[in-house]
């Protein structure tokens, strides 16, 4: 049986919660279901030199102390958790934040060369750390490449430069952006690397001029984020104003990034930009006529987000949400401060509603 059906199961109680001890044993239990889909990894690094006023995510102000003490952290859930995988390779791990970046090279050696001997890989697996410009380091970005990761995203937001002003990100510069894309192109990584944008935080306009400028430095890959909260409120006039906009570039921008060498990813099922879309991803094709591959693999169809696919996350790190079959979401929400226990460390378990077709189970929602 399923472990999201089981009787006392997750899919049981909509506000369940389960020590550490017993998410392992749903995570047991999942990876022995043959109709279970792709296995994707994600470890959260809640930490950042500074806060932009667009984020919403979980993340704090650096703090060498309890960075050194949240490594410490995540070591003991890769030795807690390493059997319940043994057999089952990670298609994906992306590694994000908070700013990544911000460990030191001996804080991401200690870390990954543990994560990555712990838990097995596909050959084709798609491994990828994120930077903000400011903190791509030659060094960091070799040791990388030795750890086994394959691929680099690097949030750029804009090129703006009021803009970037506005988000509290004063401190890059198209300069340092470029300085950091050399930096990746001359590490050679296996998957190339991703620049994150972000549209409706200044218009259209700034949004294409961003992805031009974004272009002329080469990535394999472009994400274009959807901002989800208006940086002036949620006032209806704002959101209205968000959704034209958002409107207007899906119109736009399929034909400027042909133009400019990038063709658009249908990954959420979509075969055309839509502006209730959360993101809108455009590669490169490689030497070998391959689009370069996106965070979650190489076909379209590995991203976990249309969860009727029956992928599955698995994720470490303060507030860091697993996905279940795209059944239940499990997350962790102890203090990030606190130390590993496996039977008091508490995560809440919350069942996604269900659609049910023809002899399967989906869920209706992604939230």
């Amino acid at each position: 049986m399923n472990p999201c059906q089981r009787r006392g199961g997750v899919a049981q109680d909509r506000a369940a919660r389960l020590s550490a001890r017993g998410v392992k044993e749903e995570w047991t239990r999942l990876v022995s279901d043959r109709a279970a889909g792709k296995l994707h990894a994600y470890v959260h690094i809640p930490f950042c030199a500074r806060r932009c006023v667009y984020c919403h995510h979980h993340t704090q102000t650096l703090q060498r102390g309890a960075l050194q003490a949240y490594c410490g952290r995540l070591l003991s859930q890769v030795r807690f958790y390493e059997d319940a995988f043994s057999r089952t390779p990670i298609s994906s791990l992306f590694v994000g934040g908070g700013t990544p970046a911000v460990l030191s090279c001996r804080q991401i050696e200690a870390v990954f060369s543990c994560y990555m001997a712990a838990f097995p890989f596909r050959d084709d697996a798609v491994r990828t750390f994120e930077f903000t410009p400011g903190t791509v380091e030659a060094e960091k970005v070799r040791l990388l490449r030795q750890l086994g990761f394959s691929r680099v995203s690097m949030g750029v937001q804009t090129f703006g430069a009021a803009t970037l002003q506005a988000m509290n990100r004063g401190d890059q510069s198209p300069r340092s952006v470029s300085r950091a894309a050399d930096i990746l192109h001359r590490a050679g990584f296996p998957h190339g690397f991703n620049l994150d944008l972000l549209a409706g935080f200044s218009g259209v306009e700034d949004a294409l001029t961003s992805f031009e400028s974004a272009a002329r430095l080469e990535p394999s890959q472009i994400t274009v984020n959807l901002l989800d909260r208006h940086p002036d409120g949620a006032r209806k006039e704002n959101l209205v104003r968000l959704h034209d906009d958002f409107i207007e570039l899906a119109e736009k921008l399929p034909s400027l990034a042909a133009d400019l060498g990038y063709g658009f990813r249908p990954v959420l099922g979509a075969l055309r930009l839509l502006p209730t879309d959360p993101d809108w991803t455009f590669s490169r094709r490689g030497a070998d006529g391959r689009l370069a591959p996106h965070m979650y693999g190489w076909r379209d169809t590995d991203d976990v987000r249309p969860l009727r696919r029956r992928n599955s996350v698995f994720a470490i790190g303060h507030s860091a949400r697993s996905y279940l079959l795209g059944r239940a979401i499990i997350w962790e929400d102890t203090k990030a401060g606190n130390g590993f226990d496996p039977e008091s460390c508490s995560y809440a378990v919350r069942r996604l509603p269900f659609l049910r077709c023809g002899r399967d189970i989906y869920s209706a929602n992604f939230p």
